[in-house]
Parts: structure tokens; C-alpha cells; sequence
């Protein structure tokens, strides 16, 4: 059937809003497709940085001022040592007939001794100083104490006694020193009697915990002069008698010069004390006896 141009007309009319609506439609879906909720995606992750902790400030420390400071404390403490040992040393000769330029040469180490001490006291780590200065006077010292010695002592290198001119070389208090033998602290015995002793004082040193100390050995003429003037007779015997001027006597220390020891020997060698008792019961195994009953400290080498 043929249909009219007006008909045709009326059904186009009809058919416009519902094109239109959907094109309107089709519109909207694609501008929401822009516009409307975000879809997910994935975004770059920000690296986390730290939040700095608070640090303490440490104080900058000088080493070389602090090991400088440290060696100072050590020799000061060394010097006042060394000044207490060596002025002790000086007061135990006092009034002895020995009075020799060595005691003098002492005496004036130890006042230059004092005043470094005295200049360098209440040092703190702010100064300037060194040690040099206080090793410097201790050197010194120790030095001129090592030069002074008891006037009954006999040493090598000692010369032989005016008196030995007459007397005689050989003869009790006038031995010649090249053919003595050194014991404890260079005091000097007859060889032969050297051995003996050093295994005695080994065997009390495993009973008693230290060994034996030698007061004095080889005593010569002048030297035996010196003892009986300081202690008179019968306690010191007539010069050229006595055992030690032949080489063949040890003195042990006794209480009375405590200051002249080093410390738990001065009092340990009396009567009835355990270390007297086991030196008269062991002695004489090593040749050695305690014949003199006033003198606890004195033995004698019978070989």
C-alpha cells in the first residue's frame, strides 16, 4: 500500500522524542563515564622517612692531656714515696760516726726533692705541666739514696780499712773483697757459706711466705769500729773478733729499727716468736746456727 507524503510526515513526527532520548541517554552514559565517581587505581608509594631521634651532645675528651695528667699523678705519688723511704733512710744514721759527704749529698736531694714537690702540688688537669720535672728530682734522689749506706755495711768496691795496713790483709776485718761472694741486697760472705744461706731462706720462704732478709753480712774493721760505738759492749764484739769480719755471719732484722725494713720483717725475728723457733730447730740443717742467745737475729755459718 502506498502511503501519502502527509502520512509519512505524521509518522516521523511521532518517532522524534524517542530518538532523541536515546541519543540524550547515550549523552549521559559517556559524559559519566568522565565525570562521575573515580574508578580505583593505583598510586605511587612516597618513601617514609624517619623522624631524627634528639642525640646528646658527648664532650670532646683530650687524650694526650688525660694519659699526660695520668703519668704526673704517678710520679708525684712516686716522689713522695721515694722522699718518705730516703728521709727515713737519712734519720735511721743519725748519730753515727760514718757521717761521710754521701749522708750530705742525701740530705740536699731530698730538700730539692721537697721543693719540686712543693712547686707542682695542687696540679689539676688544666695545667700545663708535665712529669718531667717530678721523674726528674725521684731520679735524682733514689740516686744519691742508693749511694748511702749503713755505716756497718760493707760493699764491694769499698776500699780496705786504714788499719788493714797494719793489721793485715786476710785478717778479720780486712778481707780482700775480690774473694768474697755477694748475698742478698750485695752484702757480702764467704762463698762457700752463700749457697747455704739462699737455700735456708728458700725453705723459710715456703713456711713463712717471704724469704729471709739480709741486715748485714761481711762487716770490715771500720765497721766494726762503727757497731761498738753504736751499741757498745758486750752486744757488739771487740773489732777485729768479731764472726761477720771474716765473712761467716748474717744479722737478721731486729725490732729495734723497724724503719730500716721493709714492712712484717722488723719484729718477725725475736724471742719465742714461731720464725726464731724454726730457724734454731732448721738452721743447722744448712750449716747455719744461732749460737749467741742474746741475738736472736745473729747466725753463724759452721759449714
Amino acid at each position: 500500500m502506498t502511503t501519502t507524503l502527509n502520512e509519512r510526515h505524521a509518522a516521523r513526527a511521532r518517532h522524534l522524542p524517542t530518538v532523541w532520548a536515546t541519543v540524550f541517554l547515550a549523552g549521559v552514559l559517556v559524559l559519566g563515564a568522565g565525570c562521575g565517581a573515580p574508578t580505583a587505581t593505583s598510586t605511587p608509594t612516597q618513601p617514609s622517612v624517619a623522624t631524627p631521634s634528639p642525640t646528646t651532645t658527648t664532650p670532646t675528651v683530650d687524650a694526650q692531656k688525660v694519659a699526660a695528667m695520668t703519668d704526673y699523678t704517678a710520679a708525684v705519688q712516686k716522689l713522695t714515696e721515694a722522699l718518705q723511704e730516703a728521709n727515713i733512710r737519712l734519720q735511721s744514721l743519725e748519730g753515727q760516726t760514718y757521717d761521710h759527704t754521701d749522708r750530705s749529698e742525701l740530705s740536699a736531694s731530698i730538700s730539692a726533692a721537697q721543693a719540686v714537690l712543693d712547686s707542682n702540688s695542687g696540679m689539676t688537669a688544666e695545667d700545663a705541666n708535665t712529669a718531667t720535672d717530678v721523674q726528674t728530682a725521684t731520679a735524682a734522689m733514689v740516686a744519691a739514696a742508693a749511694t748511702i749506706k749503713d755505716p756497718g755495711e760493707t760493699k764491694l768496691g769499698d776500699p780496705l780499712p786504714e788499719a788493714c795496713a797494719t793489721r793485715g790483709v786476710g785478717t778479720n776485718g780486712c778481707i780482700d773483697l775480690s774473694t768474697l761472694c755477694p748475698v742478698q741486697r750485695d752484702q757480702l760472705l764467704q762463698c762457700k757459706a752463700v749457697d747455704p744461706f739462699n737455700q735456708l731462706s728458700a725453705a723459710y720462704a715456703a713456711q713463712f711466705g717471704h724469704e729471709l732478709y739480709v741486715d748485714l753480712a761481711y762487716r770490715n774493721y771500720d765497721a766494726q769500729v762503727v757497731m761498738l760505738q753504736r751499741y757498745g759492749s758486750p752486744r757488739a764484739a771487740t773489732p777485729g773478733t768479731s764472726p761477720h769480719g771474716l765473712g761467716l755471719a748474717i744479722d737478721l732484722p731486729d725490732w729495734e729499727y723497724p724503719a730500716r725494713y721493709p714492712p712484717g720483717y722488723a719484729a718477725e725475728i725475736q724471742y719465742g716468736t714461731p720464725q726464731e723457733d724454726w730457724l734454731i730447730a732448721n738452721a743447722p740443717t744448712y750449716g747455719w746456727v744461732f749460737n749467741v742467745k742474746s741475738e736472736p737475729w745473729h747466725m753463724k755459718y759452721t759449714g
